[in-house]
């Protein structure tokens, strides 16, 4: 069976996800293609599988964003000009090179096309120019949950709807997900199949030394370490983890640690001056670069927990990462994160928005390194057992063979428009 898997973005989670996906398909005997951006990151690791590096996007991290906004009217003012000009440049080259893109699929052929990223309205175009061929998506996000203007999201969410229609079935990584996705996108639920997010021993294999990045810290060899790492977005609750922090200050040698690269509407210095008011600035460091992959397991190794404070979510690769680490974790149980945390063992789910519940926990964890370890240990076994990627391979192709085998016997059978609207339950 020959598979094309479409990943526009070569940096970052998703394509980490992709790659170790992929392999485990070209493992289990799949001819598998990645297709993905020109700054493809992964290059150096081994492949089993073929790479195509066609997409000419634009850099995913860029470091102007790390400096906050403009102190000045006219700096503002500017840099929103320059915004605006710059998402219409890249509007245009995205559908330039999804016209690239298409077009050589169509050339080459494929039983399978699974794509990554669709979140753009015209995405539904150039998905029908495939549908003579299995067309399928792991849906990592479906919900626009960053945006300060809901209405624009309603509009945007209807728009969206059509390009779920030409896929043939959506991976989705968690029941809670399935459900709401199901409710969101419209797509019935004999197309929804789910999958574990896999783990990520790809990321936590290097064996750096721990000790340059204590160093790059300022971290003594006595202190303890609460780790904040993955995208800094609103959603992600970062004041929420500063505020719990805050009430562990009788604790000696303990320190947060943020670390990962914040999106545009995040401004790291507000957390600076909210660390600053509340007493805690020199116990709290922030590292606001993109992390390379051989930095992840060092980073991991100088934590004592993991934590993930966030408001809403659909699921988190950076758990599995601290799961392959050995770490515990303390996290909100929202999204589909409660299917993968088991409370109590592999580490300590609470509610969303209670400070105060985040703050025991870690002070629990912090207190009791025994009880951290052995939740790190059972994470780590579980990384291997629950969330192997030969595992999740097996399920995506087993769907797979059922769709092509579905079309060969019905060569006109077709993904097409959904019914009918759902209701507000749903159903």
């Amino acid at each position: 069976m020959r598979i094309v898997i479409i990943e526009p973005v070569g940096e970052g989670g998703m394509v980490h996800f992709a790659y170790q996906l992929c392999s485990a398909l070209a493992a289990e005997g799949a001819d598998v293609v990645l297709i993905t951006a020109t700054d493809y990151e992964l290059e150096a690791l081994p492949h089993n599988f073929a790479v195509e590096r066609l997409m000419r996007l634009w850099p995913r991290y860029d470091a102007a964003l790390t400096r906050g906004p403009p102190s000045t009217r006219i700096g503002r003012v500017w840099r929103r000009v320059w915004w605006t000009t710059r998402r219409g440049s890249r509007a245009v080259r995205l559908l330039r090179e999804w016209t690239r893109v298409v077009v050589h699929v169509r050339r080459e052929g494929a039983d399978v096309v699974q794509f990554g990223h669709v979140l753009f309205p015209g995405a539904r175009f150039f998905l029908s120019r495939l549908q003579n061929m299995t067309l399928t998506q792991i849906c990592h996000e479906f919900e626009f949950r960053e945006s300060k203007y809901r209405w624009w999201d309603r509009i945007r969410t209807r728009l969206i709807r059509r390009a779920y229609e030409p896929f043939d079935a959506v991976f989705v990584l968690g029941d809670d997900v399935r459900t709401r996705f199901h409710h969101t996108s419209g797509v019935p639920r004999d197309r929804i199949h789910v999958i574990p997010h896999g783990n990520e021993d790809m990321l936590t294999a290097t064996s750096g030394d721990p000790s340059v990045l204590r160093e790059r810290y300022g971290l003594s060899p006595d202190d303890r370490v609460v780790l904040f790492f993955g995208a800094i977005r609103p959603s992600k609750g970062v004041p929420e983890l500063i505020e719990s922090f805050a009430a562990l200050s009788d604790l000696e040698n303990v320190k947060l640690l943020v670390v990962g690269y914040p999106a545009r509407n995040v401004n790291v210095d507000d957390f600076r001056k909210q660390a600053e008011a509340m007493g805690i600035a020199s116990r709290v460091v922030f590292d606001t670069r993109y992390i390379p992959i051989d930095e992840v397991g060092p980073l991991m190794a100088l934590s004592n927990v993991v934590a993930f404070p966030y408001r809403t979510a659909t699921q988190s690769g950076a758990i599995q990462v601290a799961f392959a680490a050995g770490r515990p974790v303390v996290a909100t149980a929202v999204g589909s994160i409660p299917e993968a945390v088991q409370n109590g063992s592999t580490g300590i789910l609470v509610s969303q928005g209670s400070s105060e519940e985040m703050a025991d926990a870690l002070r629990h964890l912090l207190a009791n390194p025994e009880v951290a370890e052995e939740m790190g240990r059972t994470a780590r076994e579980q990384a291997a057992a629950r969330f192997g990627w030969s595992g999740i391979a097996r399920e995506v192709l087993s769907v797979y063979e059922g769709l092509v085998e579905g079309r060969r016997s019905k060569p006109n059978q077709k993904a097409g428009a959904y019914p009918k609207p759902l209701d507000r339950a749903g159903r």
